[in-house]
């Protein structure tokens, strides 16, 4: 093996190690210095909706949307029979109760309703999205940035 090959492998594998470390580190000390979601959102270019500015509400539809669609999924087809057959249909069974990730105290009225966002909803990012997080992989950092916010404008 020519001693320029070793080098240049020595060298990516230094590189990488590097890199790795750098990485691993960030996380190491993030996890212990949790900072509040808003910090974060910048870094992914969005920003929170807003509770007064109506025009925001399109984005708070769009959101609310999201939430139910997750959260309180349509049923699934009931599977078709064949038309000569006489047998007995048996009863549904009762769907089993979805619980919403953030336990909204009035889920069970307002989760059929993509047109009116409650306010118990906009109650609940605005709260959460003074937690503080490790980072943007966590859980309720992904929660708030799907559900309460919208893309940054860019500067003109």
């Amino acid at each position: 093996m020519s001693s320029s090959l070793i080098t240049n492998l020595s060298l990516s594998g230094i590189g990488l190690t590097t890199i790795g470390g750098i990485i691993g580190g960030g996380y190491y000390l993030l996890k212990d210095d949790p900072r509040p979601i808003t910090k974060f959102l910048d870094v992914k270019k969005r920003t929170l909706l807003s509770l007064t500015d109506s025009s925001d509400d399109i984005h708070w539809k769009t959101n609310w949307g999201k939430y139910i669609d997750r959260f309180n999924p349509p049923p699934k087809p009931k599977p078709l029979k064949p038309k000569d057959s006489q047998a007995p249909t048996e009863p549904d069974p009762v769907p089993e109760s979805i619980k919403d990730v953030w336990s909204l105290s009035d889920w069970d009225q307002k989760k059929g309703d993509k047109e009116k966002v409650p306010q118990t909803f906009k109650d609940a990012c605005s709260t959460k999205s003074k937690e503080n997080v490790p980072g943007i992989w966590s859980a309720k950092f992904k929660e708030v940035e799907e559900y309460c916010t919208k893309a940054t404008p860019e500067d003109l």
